[in-house]
């Protein structure tokens, strides 16, 4: 997989999270108290902190890792030149052209995962396996098909955010009364009941 594909999976998470203050600014929070309100701001807080701490790390790691990538620059140059000798047929290279080879293209796949693994910690956590996993077997799995991709981009956003159960409840009205959350997840205002965010905290137990 490469960089930029790995960093193509990162949109979902990254748009709940700015969902989030659309949804603190809403008309629904006009309606609820300061407290609901600083408690919504707590949870989304929480999310981008989580976030942000992850983005930073995989910071650092490039950094290390291109610093070590330019040290082995020199070594793949080389390595291009030694290559452009050896013929296209690998059948009629010599036994250590061959080895030769082979250590070349181990070196050059070695170097380029060392910058996709870090953008790689970045892609949801959360993912259609898991959410397999999690429904196979229970008699409920056809009810919420058709909220497959809704309950993942929740449990992906939801992932390591310790919340009561006052805090969830909160959480799913606020989505329950954003018209734009329901628009963009293509879920009507009556389908979307607290039975789906149990199904969220499912999947988070179950892996």
């Amino acid at each position: 997989m490469t960089a930029g594909t790995a960093l193509l999976g990162l949109a979902g998470p990254i748009g709940l999270s700015i969902a989030g203050v659309a949804i603190i600014g809403g008309g629904y929070l006009l309606v609820k108290g300061m407290f609901d309100k600083e408690t919504l701001e707590k949870i989304y807080i929480n999310v981008c902190n989580r976030d942000i701490n992850s983005y930073n790390l995989a910071i650092i790691e490039l950094h290390e890792r291109i610093d070590r990538l330019n040290n082995e620059f020199g070594i793949i140059r080389n390595a291009i030149d030694d290559i452009s000798t050896f013929g296209n047929d690998y059948d009629k290279m010599t036994e250590q052209q061959q080895y030769t080879l082979g250590a070349y293209v181990n070196l050059m796949n070695s170097s380029v995962q060392l910058l996709v693994n870090p953008i790689l910690g970045l892609q949801p956590k959360v993912t259609e396996n898991d959410y397999d996993r999690y429904m196979d077997g229970k008699e409920e799995a056809g009810r919420f098909w058709k909220f497959k991709g809704l309950i993942i981009s929740l449990a992906n956003m939801l992932y390591e955010i310790d919340l009561n159960d006052d805090e969830k409840q909160l959480l799913f009205e606020s989505f329950k009364a954003n018209d734009k959350f329901l628009e963009d997840h293509k879920i009507k205002r009556d389908e979307f009941d607290f039975d789906i965010m149990r199904q969220v905290e499912g999947v988070l137990n179950s892996r």
